[in-house]
């Protein structure tokens, strides 16, 4: 009679941290882009304008918003299983992320708060700039009345995604507005260089949003359990 054992076959030792191999592909993805964006502009043959990072709609672009609803998809699944209003806050901000960007609300919206606020033109910047940075603004001020409401009832584990979430949406709002204003302030020669780096940044911190939405909805961090609300001891 044959062993059975000696024809097992054994799992294979593992290559790496799930999480750490998520976020090594997400940042492969991020980086595939931008090399096709800068292949675009450097070689000739493929000039094509979808290859550009700041085309509305391209390549890029559709990957971001893939992102983005990754992102949001999982936040929304762990406010439903962990019945968390934190994860539901930041879901439903990144699902507002992608329509924002799909959609073109903030150059929308941007250019009538410039209108109906009467903002003027400082320096390189245009008032419609000023408006998109009004509204950034607003939206920023209504995520912050959520989370700190949520905040409050919230058990430690879910503040933990707040602040890792929140240092995510600080570099989306540095590259995103922040370069975005300092484009048209700074010469015309430096200007694609800033314009390309806030592109690659925005796209690294969608990429770091997806990667603490899988985190927190997988639970596969060692430190995850002392984040846990435990019941008061006898």
């Amino acid at each position: 009679m044959n062993d059975s054992s000696s024809s097992r076959i054994e799992a294979p030792e593992p290559i790496g941290d799930a999480m750490s191999l998520l976020l090594l592909l997400l940042i492969l993805g991020d980086t595939l882009f931008v090399g096709i964006h800068v292949a675009s502009k450097l070689l000739p043959g493929i000039e094509s304008e979808l290859y550009s990072l700041k085309t509305d709609r391209g390549y890029g672009e559709f990957y971001q918003y893939t992102k983005l609803l990754w992102a949001g998809a999982l936040l929304l699944l762990i406010a439903v299983r962990r019945h968390s209003a934190t994860a539901l806050c930041w879901g439903l901000l990144m699902l507002f992320l992608l329509a924002d960007d799909a959609l073109w609300l903030h150059e929308r919206y941007g250019a009538s708060l410039a209108e109906t606020l009467g903002l003027p033109a400082i320096g390189g910047l245009q008032a419609a700039d000023l408006g998109e940075l009004v509204y950034a603004g607003g939206i920023t001020a209504v995520l912050a009345v959520g989370v700190l409401f949520c905040w409050r009832y919230d058990n430690p584990l879910w503040r933990r995604l707040s602040i890792s979430l929140c240092v995510c949406y600080g570099i989306l709002g540095a590259f995103g507005m922040g370069l975005d204003s300092l484009d048209e302030l700074i010469p015309a020669i430096a200007g694609p260089f800033i314009s390309t780096l806030e592109d690659v940044g925005e796209m690294f911190a969608v990429s770091l949003m997806v990667w603490v939405a899988m985190v927190f909805a997988s639970g596969q961090l060692p430190w995850m359990a002392m984040f846990e609300r435990r019941p008061p001891e006898d």
